[in-house]
Formats: C-alpha cells, sequence, structure tokens
C-alpha cells in the first residue's frame, strides 16, 4: 500500500483512464482527521500518460455523539467537494 491507496487501486484506475481516454484520475481514501490538502498526492503516468491524484479524506475521530460525527462528515465532505471543484475548474 502506498499513501494508503493499494497498488491494485492504482491499477485499476490506470485501466478505467486508458480505456476511457481520460487524461485525469483520482482516488479518495479515508485516513484519521487531518488535513486532506496534505495528504494529497499526484502521479504522472508513463507511456500513455496522465495524472493521478489521491485524497486522504479525514474521517472525524473525536466525535462525541452520533450527530455530532454526522456534522464532522458533512463538513469534511463539503471542504472536499469544494477543493475538488476548485482544482477542476482550474485544470490542477
Amino acid at each position: 500500500m502506498q499513501n494508503g491507496v493499494a497498488r491494485d487501486d492504482l491499477y485499476q484506475i490506470v485501466t478505467y483512464m486508458h480505456t476511457m481516454k481520460i487524461d485525469n484520475g483520482g482516488f479518495i481514501y479515508p485516513i484519521p482527521q487531518s488535513d486532506f490538502e496534505k495528504d494529497k498526492k499526484s502521479y504522472k503516468l508513463s507511456g500513455i500518460g496522465g495524472t493521478i491524484t489521491t485524497f486522504g479524506f479525514p474521517i472525524p475521530q473525536s466525535a462525541k455523539t452520533p450527530a455530532d460525527f454526522a456534522a464532522k462528515m458533512q463538513a469534511a465532505e463539503a471542504a472536499l467537494c469544494n477543493m475538488t471543484a476548485t482544482k477542476i475548474i482550474a485544470h490542477e
């Protein structure tokens, strides 16, 4: 496993990208609560080209109640959606 992502999962992303002729792929995986921007990694593919970006998605570890956990998850999901939308618009 590399940076939280199993090799077979990365191979599957590369296969989809090649089959569908897509230049950019991504993979989101769970991590303990932290800053997911720090856990973001990009890999340039040789051969056919392309880029795979992996994102660690923070799972709240300090929730006191199920409602608190749900609220923290919603905040983390919104942050991830905002960050990925910004990156897509900027073509990063």
